[in-house]
């Protein structure tokens, strides 16, 4: 063995662990729920690890229901071959549900439309700004009555069986 190929064999021994300090793709094989089986796909760790703690990248954050074959990223937390870590996703199969705080609710953006369903009558109660003028119910005879500006009311309004409006503000520091 010349001095060159002793040099590097030296090198290769030293330098065993830093596979651990890289980043390797890896594929999702099974969900577990606090954890998902992976199976790394190519380099000297080829192969599959069991239950790897997954590590949202947000305080508070999980990703739950990963379907199998979603791309992500393994490291080794402090380089520690024992300590295999899921760290980022690669969501192109639209497979995960990603939890912010553990909260089971979906979230809506500004600018989103939302649907509220009403009732064929919404109570109203309020203080009249203009001119109003009411048609008394049958039997009564059709006879319209103006109410001026300043008189207190209380009635029910005719709503349609869904009202329609529009997020205009929202969490700053939460976007999508």
């Amino acid at each position: 063995m010349n001095a060159r190929d002793a040099l590097e064999r030296l090198i290769r021994w030293v330098m065993r662990d830093s596979i651990y300090l890289a980043a390797h793709p890896a594929v999702v094989v099974t969900d577990h729920g606090d954890a998902v089986s992976v199976s790394i796909e190519s380099g000297p760790l080829a192969g599959a690890l069991p239950r790897v703690p997954v590590l949202s990248g947000l305080a508070g954050g999980t990703a739950t229901a990963v379907e199998p074959g979603t791309r992500c990223l393994v490291r080794f937390e402090a380089g520690d071959p024992s300590r295999p870590r899921v760290v980022a996703w690669g969501f192109d199969r639209d497979s995960a549900v990603v939890h912010l705080d553990r909260g089971g609710r979906s979230i809506a953006r500004v600018g989103d439309v939302v649907r509220m369903p009403a009732g064929p009558s919404l109570p109203v109660t309020g203080t009249l700004v203009g001119m109003m003028t009411v048609q008394p119910p049958p039997p009564s005879p059709p006879v319209p009555t103006p109410i001026p500006p300043g008189t207190t009311f209380t009635g029910t309004m005719a709503l349609p069986p869904s009202l329609y409006g529009t997020i205009v503000s929202g969490a700053r520091k939460v976007t999508a």
